[in-house]
């Protein structure tokens, strides 16, 4: 794995933008899912896992392959983002809660103002069960709010958003590809779909979703978007 070298904004000391921090959640899932999928190839979950089991607590389990997954993304993280903090699970750091800059506190100009929070495997006794029902979490912390998590599907999204496993969502810079049968699942499941730039679902580039009773709450929080969004599309 090559190592993640700095753009140039972050080396001028421009604060990270939300599409720098995205990309950086993307490479890192990336390599945690390479190390896992090497894991699996080298039967890691079934013989040689008795060896590499950790016990953190009664009843709570992981194996050496989440550590060394963690420490991996660490390094990256130092190397694409020297000023970023890093808060693992399997670290298992001494503190108990984000440090004050990252929360938006005062008085902390020494913290990191970004904090990235990390499960390498999160359901580590599923996976080290051959289950299949395990994910890698990660997530970028700025004042107190996670601001980088997609799962990089708008289909699978709006899918999920029908189904129920999600209560809103919303996308830009898509295409009637993207957005069609998630528009028809959405609606045929109670869910309502709009346009954030008033145009046609078909003609959107920017389109916000939400499920039965939360339409209100989510359009208002999204009208400084549409306000953005319109202006582009005119």
């Amino acid at each position: 794995m090559c190592p993640m070298s700095r753009r140039p904004a972050e080396s001028q000391g421009v604060p990270d933008a939300p599409f720098l921090l995205r990309q950086t959640a993307v490479e890192l899932a990336q390599a945690a899912a390479a190390l896992i999928q090497q894991a699996m190839d080298q039967r890691w979950g079934s013989e040689a896992a008795g060896s590499a089991l950790i016990e953190k607590a009664p009843g709570d389990w992981s194996s050496e392959l989440d550590a060394a997954i963690e420490e991996h993304l660490r390094q990256l993280v130092a190397q694409r983002h020297p000023g970023h903090g890093f808060w693992g699970e399997e670290g298992h750091e001494q503190r108990h809660d984000l440090p004050a800059a990252a929360t938006g506190q005062a008085g902390a100009a020494l913290e990191p103002a970004v904090v990235w929070i990390v499960d390498p495997i999160d359901g580590s006794a599923n996976f080290l069960r051959g289950y299949p029902q395990y994910s890698i979490s990660i997530a970028a912390v700025q004042a107190g709010e996670p601001v980088v998590r997609r799962s990089g599907s708008m289909a699978l999204e709006m899918a999920y958003l029908a189904a129920g496993r999600l209560d809103v969502f919303w996308e830009r810079g898509m295409g009637a590809w993207d957005a069609a049968a998630g528009v028809l699942l959405i609606r045929e499941a109670g869910g309502q779909v709009w346009a954030l730039d008033g145009l046609p679902w078909w003609q959107s580039q920017a389109l916000a979703a939400a499920a039965p009773g939360v339409r209100q709450a989510w359009g208002q929080l999204l009208a400084p978007l549409g306000s953005a969004s319109a202006g582009l599309a005119r």
